[in-house]
């Protein structure tokens, strides 16, 4: 309990720094803070409370229903309140519970200290604890899925298996691009030849029977209210809202060739797209930092004048004196000329829209210091210590990142034990699915794999370093 308390002690001092250093930024109660994507969480909870129903109708409720019962017992701000504080629990306990699993996994008890503090001190991480959003709850829900699986590789009762499952369905109730996991551990059982194949396919029963049952009532009750089958999100990958504003046709566009698509990164692609009212597309003027379309993209009658159009229409939209009309008739128009040129783009150009631009968009996802969200103050104005402290940061981002992913692939690769293997695997679908899959690349989508990207990097360190000891020490030895 010792190491416990003291990781809660760190974990709350990060905590109440992040909350501290993000005082000027909107807040949802005393400490939670505001988030861009929060009300696609929250607004259908206080609908629903308001007898609405549940609307706006798109983000499963993986991250409301906790929401929900917080709010039958408290008012909106304590109850954003205490959501954050419960984050903050929640993380504490699978920090620890992390550094422990790794030495049972390596039999190395050394490897727990160390393991444990870059854990607990990773900012990357621990700072979405305070924020109204679900990154927090979904790298727990991921990293204690891997450790209720290793659980029950040692002890084979069916209750951490049930367990693994709950948790993975949690996960994928909040960010359902996590779905494809709930294959891998029924792979690693079916594998398990020596057992048999009744008890292979129970296992699997037992595993998937959390979400099997979760996901049908929330398929069934989609059936009802909007017909076909929609057992994940019901309107695709953005909400209706957003996908009806112009902004969305640009985006559908950048998204095509690998561009950045958020407007606002000062650097992203998006932003030569009319973004800025006297610079960018339509005006001779470059914007320091964005790039322009590069040149792959001028096929099919795509040319420089036809992108400048796009950025000039979308500069006519922006401003709140635009009619509503006028707004939405723009909307239409920047969405069909994207999916023109998307279909033009992946026709002329295949190997550029099918490779070269998820690469672009996994570089966008990963390509950074990692510490972009620190401090609200540009590096020139912060003070030694910060300084020091956020290229920590940074120099930790960049070896978990490198040496994560490597370790990740070699224990794929080469490691028999099946918990090493789901883990391992979580960290390498968790880095390129969103920009593979779904065509999206943001820093913070790296958050929920990153607790288990540390555990893999911090074995191969160990492991590389015991090698070089090992290696020492025969060339010292006598003959």
């Amino acid at each position: 309990m010792g190491w416990l308390a003291l990781g809660l002690l760190v974990k709350a001092l990060l905590f109440v720094w992040y909350v501290q250093d993000n005082a000027g930024a909107k807040h949802m109660g005393r400490w939670a803070l505001w988030d861009g994507d929060m009300w696609e969480y929250v607004d259908p909870i206080e609908s629903l409370l308001r007898g609405e129903g549940f609307h706006p109708d798109h983000r499963m409720p993986g991250y409301g229903v906790p929401y929900l019962l917080l709010r039958l017992v408290f008012d909106q701000p304590q109850a954003c309140d205490v959501l954050t504080l419960l984050q903050l629990l929640l993380a504490t306990v699978t920090t620890y519970l992390l550094a422990r699993g790794l030495v049972t996994v390596t039999s190395h008890r050394r490897l727990f200290l160390p393991t444990y503090a870059l854990l607990l001190l990773s900012a990357f991480h621990s700072t979405v604890e305070a924020v109204m959003i679900n990154e927090s709850f979904t790298t727990s829900a991921l990293a204690l899925h891997v450790l209720c699986y290793m659980r029950y590789r040692s002890s084979g009762h069916n209750g951490w298996l049930v367990g693994a499952g709950a948790l993975l369905a949690w996960a994928v109730f909040m960010r359902p691009i996590y779905g494809p996991l709930l294959l891998v551990i029924p792979l690693l059982e079916l594998l398990r030849r020596h057992r048999h194949w009744r008890q292979r396919l129970a296992t699997v029963v037992f595993f998937g029977l959390p979400f099997a049952v979760a996901d049908a009532a929330w398929t069934i009750r989609n059936h009802r209210l909007y017909g076909g089958f929609h057992p994940l999100t019901n309107h695709g990958s953005f909400n209706p809202i957003f996908s009806s504003l112009p902004y969305y046709g640009v985006l559908y566009w950048v998204q095509t060739y690998g561009g950045n698509a958020y407007w606002w990164d000062p650097s992203a692609d998006v932003r030569w797209y009319g973004f800025e009212p006297d610079a960018g597309g339509g005006t001779d003027q470059p914007i320091p930092g964005v790039p322009e379309p590069p040149g792959d993209v001028y096929v099919g009658g795509i040319t420089p004048d036809s992108l400048a159009h796009m950025a000039m229409v979308m500069r006519s939209s922006r401003g709140p004196e635009v009619p509503e009309a006028e707004r939405d008739s723009i909307a239409v128009v920047l969405l069909q000329m994207a999916q023109r040129w998307r279909t033009a783009y992946a026709r002329e150009k295949p190997f550029h829209y099918q490779v070269v631009s998820r690469l672009r968009l996994l570089k966008h996802e990963t390509i950074h210091s990692g510490t972009t969200h620190l401090f609200q103050r540009p590096f020139a104005e912060l003070g030694p210590a910060a300084r020091a402290w956020k290229l920590l940061q940074a120099a930790l981002y960049w070896w978990v990142l490198l040496t994560g992913c490597v370790a990740a692939a070699v224990v794929v690769w080469r490691v028999r034990r099946a918990e090493a293997v789901l883990a391992a695997v979580v960290v390498l679908y968790g880095v390129v699915a969103c920009p593979f899959i779904m065509r999206m690349a943001e820093i913070r989508y790296l958050v929920p794999i990153f607790p288990l990207m540390l555990l893999c990097a911090a074995w191969a360190t160990d492991a590389l370093m015991h090698r070089l000891r090992r290696d020492r020490r025969t060339e010292t030895s006598p003959p």
